[in-house]
């Protein structure tokens, strides 16, 4: 009876430490300021996630793969395995290595976590961390403090200082990018947050919605601001009740129509918003380096495309190809094109991802149509204003997109 009772306090404890350390490993993995400085220990923290979770699969289900899900992780791997061997020794074992692991831990996390489970965890998981950089933010800027056990690394030749749940730009500390190595990603996952409680909740919580809506604020993110309006119209069709596609469509128009009224009007937005958030509204009605980065990086991917245009230049090798492009062009600062990378990694069947997402978005008929289609619109200007191509969370969103056909209705 003893022994029993041990047993199952034991179990329960490694498996909220087994909890606990998939938690830390997807949130490092999904652009972590770190992460970028030592990009090798992204693979060591996957790998024995990896491999654990691939022995569970087996001792519950065998050798066999669920059929959507399990197509798609053998379709990613080949595609990989099939680009490196035309391009090898360009393209590297090691990559190839690298990106499968990846690709299978992002199938186990989709596996092992119900949806359900996930976004709500996912939705915590944001709003404890925006509550912690809120107030390191106003620590810094406000009380001009330092951070407590705080160091200094460099991201390429930029100084930033953090203690691995916050940091910032040493020299310009004005916007909030939490533990993450840029604000404009930071954003993005608070935008995500945002959407998934809209969505998903039956009662929003106010103060979870202010807290992640003023985070979004103190990133001064031009496009996570601007996307907060497609927030707002997924909360009012949420509550459209029976209303008309005509009318849906005219509440889509409309909120199309004050994004563009907002990034062009700059008398009313120096009227009616904060100087750091006019500034990052700049961003897009001016030609900044952010905005001609996300210009021209598609131009570059296709580019590769186009001489690569059946099995790829490889994950590595096109990423290495892009830079060498980047860099005559000296507008271009970072990989900024999601869609357009998996053309260039992969070649014609990097479409595939693209597909993934709509198909994916349009198959969740418990939303309406115009919320479906504004989720569409949203998943693609997220991951075309950020590197998501060797991001963790963005391949578990594409398998939980895939997975929805497995769970039988």
């Amino acid at each position: 009876m003893l022994k029993t009772r041990f047993q199952i306090r034991l179990d329960s404890i490694l498996s909220n430490l087994w909890s606990l350390y998939g938690i830390v490993m997807v949130v490092y993995c999904s652009g972590h300021y770190h992460m970028v400085t030592s990009s090798s220990v992204t693979l060591y923290m996957m790998l024995p996630f990896a491999a654990v979770s691939l022995l569970m699969y087996m001792r519950q289900h065998g050798s066999r793969l669920p059929k959507y899900s399990g197509s798609f992780l053998l379709f990613c791997i080949f595609t990989a395995a099939a680009s490196m061997l035309a391009n090898f020794p360009s393209e590297t074992i090691y990559s190839l290595f690298s990106v499968s692991v990846m690709f299978f831990t992002a199938f186990a996390v989709s596996e092992q976590v119900e949806w359900n489970k996930f976004r709500k965890l996912y939705g915590d998981i944001m709003l404890a961390i925006s509550v912690i950089s809120l107030v390191f933010y106003f620590a810094v800027n406000v009380g001009r403090m330092q951070i407590p056990f705080s160091q200094q690394c460099f991201i390429g030749t930029e100084p930033y200082t953090g203690n691995y749940i916050f940091a910032y730009r040493t020299v310009y500390s004005l916007r909030n990018q939490g533990p993450f190595w840029e604000p404009g990603l930071f954003a993005a996952y608070l935008i995500l947050a945002l959407v998934l409680h809209v969505l998903y909740e039956s009662k929003i919580s106010i103060v979870r919605v202010i807290v992640l809506i003023l985070t979004v604020f103190t990133t001064q993110s031009s496009a996570g601001i601007v996307l907060l309006i497609i927030v707002a119209l997924l909360l009012v069709l949420r509550r459209s009740g029976g209303m008309g596609r005509l009318k849906q469509g005219l509440i889509v128009c409309l909120g199309a129509g004050t994004s563009f009224f907002v990034l062009n009007e700059d008398k009313y937005t120096s009227a009616k918003w904060l100087s750091g958030i006019q500034n990052a509204i700049g961003k897009i009605s001016g030609q900044s380096v952010n905005v001609v980065s996300r210009q021209n990086s598609p131009l570059i991917n296709l580019k590769i495309f186009s001489d690569y245009p059946i099995l790829g230049a490889g994950y590595q090798n096109a990423t290495n190809i892009y830079v060498g492009l980047r860099n005559t062009l000296g507008t271009v600062d970072s990989q900024t094109s999601t869609t357009t990378y998996h053309l260039a990694a992969i070649g014609i069947a990097g479409i595939v991802f693209s597909l993934v997402i709509v198909i994916g978005i349009m198959h969740l008929r418990e939303f309406n149509l115009a919320s479906r289609f504004l989720l569409i619109v949203l998943f693609f200007s997220l991951i075309n204003v950020e590197p998501y191509n060797s991001l963790l969370i963005y391949y578990i969103l594409l398998f939980y997109l895939v997975k929805q056909y497995d769970v039988p209705k």
